[in-house]
């Protein structure tokens, strides 16, 4: 005798069916990493990127293009929240690279680095901190970076005269170390956090009148950050506070071009 499937079971095994083929047929397709413009210059100035291929991040609250071309892979970011800006100026963005699908920080670029030698003055403090990086899993780097660095790393942020600031990071593919047949990089961004300011000591980095350093001093002091030039348009007002004392960070996924 032939047995009858109930109705139920019947509409059942069909929705399941169907969710199933959906989801197969709709499943997101990696993004290949975008071709950066034929005429990067790594100054901090953002003339050459095009403004809508820019993606905000609400977590971070920055807008940034991961790019590559035949021989950099770029970070550029444009910040125009005063205590993102602040955040940058006192603690760095880290940008973490992995070449093997991992959601693991195999290579690492910090820039800007905290400033706080107490010997130096101003102008050797703004200089140092414009030209420094700390690098890490690089084989054959040196964590200390200065730049121009001899293997080719390059870092630079600059104020707008409209204001904001542009900072610009690229990291030579061959010092990733990628091995054939690798397809993707998993890419992590961190904006790190300033470091709270001890009872009595420097104001913290919200005062009005700057728009980047740990202790809101001038000179940055001994808490290695410092302000940027009095006036700087559009640090008075900021719509969106960070907060300065927590780091924010996110992971990217990118299928590498050609493959």
């Amino acid at each position: 005798m032939k047995r009858k499937i109930p109705c139920g079971f019947a509409v059942l095994f069909s929705t399941l069916w169907l969710l199933n083929a959906t989801a197969q047929t709709t499943a997101p397709t990696a993004q290949i990493l975008p071709k950066a413009p034929a005429d990067v210059n790594i100054d901090g100035q953002l003339g050459e990127w095009n403004e809508t291929s820019f993606i905000y991040n609400n977590e971070s609250k920055i807008k940034y293009i991961v790019s590559s071309d035949d021989n950099y892979l770029y970070l550029t970011a444009n910040l125009d929240q005063r205590a993102i800006r602040q955040k940058v100026l006192g603690a760095g963005v880290t940008l973490s690279i992995n070449t093997e699908g991992k959601k693991k920080k195999s290579f690492s670029l910090t820039y800007p680095v905290p400033v706080t030698d107490d010997n130096l003055n101003y102008m050797e403090k703004q200089h140092a901190r414009q030209t420094h990086a700390k690098a890490s899993g690089f084989k054959g780097v040196d964590d200390d970076m200065v730049l121009p660095d001899p293997h080719g790393f390059k870092a630079a942020f600059a104020f707008k005269d409209e204001g904001g600031m542009g900072y610009e990071v690229a990291i030579p593919l061959k010092a990733l170390n990628m091995k054939p047949g690798t397809s993707s990089l998993n890419i992590n961004i961190t904006i790190n956090a300033l470091d709270k300011p001890s009872m009595g000591g420097d104001a913290p980095a919200t005062s009005p009148a700057g728009g980047g350093g740990r202790g809101g001093s001038r000179g940055g002091g001994g808490r290695g950050g410092s302000r940027p030039p009095s006036g700087a348009p559009g640090d008075a007002r900021d719509d969106t506070p960070a907060d300065l004392y927590t780091a924010t960070e996110f992971w990217l996924t990118y299928t590498l071009p050609g493959k």
